[in-house]
């Protein structure tokens, strides 16, 4: 069984998706479900659970399994992302930022000036 213990601002089973989503956990538990079975380190999918702890008293906890629609979306993001790796070292491109000569401060700090 796998089980990934992650800390978190709230543990509340009402903020977990927006963790989920924002720090990629789904991708994650797809990696390394797929990973260990292509390496042979297990010979069929395991169930795998997140504990997630709150980082302030009094530290609350929700241990939790992703849903079968995150945990394909999990999947299709990292195939994305493996054809994008290997396109890039195909062909020698990597994405990146474009210059930036000039940077400004956000419009309202501008407007109080203006």
């Amino acid at each position: 069984r796998g089980v990934d213990y992650k800390s978190t601002r709230s543990a509340h089973p009402n903020d977990l998706p927006k963790a989920v989503h924002d720090y990629g956990y789904h991708q994650q538990q797809e990696w390394y479900t797929d990973g260990g079975l292509a390496l042979g380190l297990v010979d069929e999918e395991r169930p795998f659970s997140f504990v997630f702890q709150e980082k302030e008293p009094p530290y609350l906890v929700t241990v939790t399994q992703l849903d079968p629609p995150a945990r394909e979306v999990g999947r299709h993001l990292n195939q994305v992302a493996v054809n994008a790796y290997r396109w890039c070292l195909a062909h020698g491109e990597w994405p990146g930022y474009r210059p930036a000569p000039y940077t400004s401060l956000p419009a309202w700090v501008e407007r109080q000036y203006a």
